[in-house]
């Protein structure tokens, strides 16, 4: 019975954070633009904690940019809303589509926090199905389980 509410648990857990993922990726994409100059776009290694004695690696972007808002100059770093890891082809494709002036997405209310890019919703879809199927087996069980 444990493991039920477990299942429950994480069901809901998982459905939440997939929903504010969701809205903030909203917030992030209506926000404003400023027009942005890229000072510095790497590809930085990023350790993975594996399963196996080997930890996995996999890549980060690492970018800088300037962008100017109501008159003041500001310096970003953060390329989306949520941390990504990627592969390094992955990596590298991403970097090299990068333009040298991309718009850059600021909160109205406080423009040291900027995007270059609001973020993909597959993440956050991905989330809120698998927080429902978990939710929806997990209360399944809990009411009707065996246990």
């Amino acid at each position: 019975m444990i493991g039920y509410w477990f299942m429950l648990a994480i069901g809901v857990i998982t459905l939440l954070a997939g929903l504010r993922l969701y809205i903030r990726i909203d917030n992030v994409s209506r926000w404003p633009k400023a027009p942005g100059k890229i000072s510095r776009r790497e590809i930085v290694p990023k350790r993975i904690a594996a399963a196996t004695d080997n930890p996995s690696r996999r890549w980060q972007l690492d970018v800088e940019y300037t962008y100017i808002v109501d008159g003041i100059s500001y310096t970003g770093t953060r390329f989306q809303p949520y941390e990504q890891i990627y592969r390094l082809e992955e990596a590298r494709r991403e970097i090299e589509a990068l333009p040298e002036a991309p718009p850059v997405s600021y909160d109205p209310q406080k423009p040291t926090e900027a995007y270059l890019f609001a973020g993909r919703r597959v993440w956050p879809w991905l989330a809120i199905g698998g927080g429902l199927v978990f939710t929806l087996l997990g209360l399944l069980m809990v009411l009707f389980g065996r246990g």
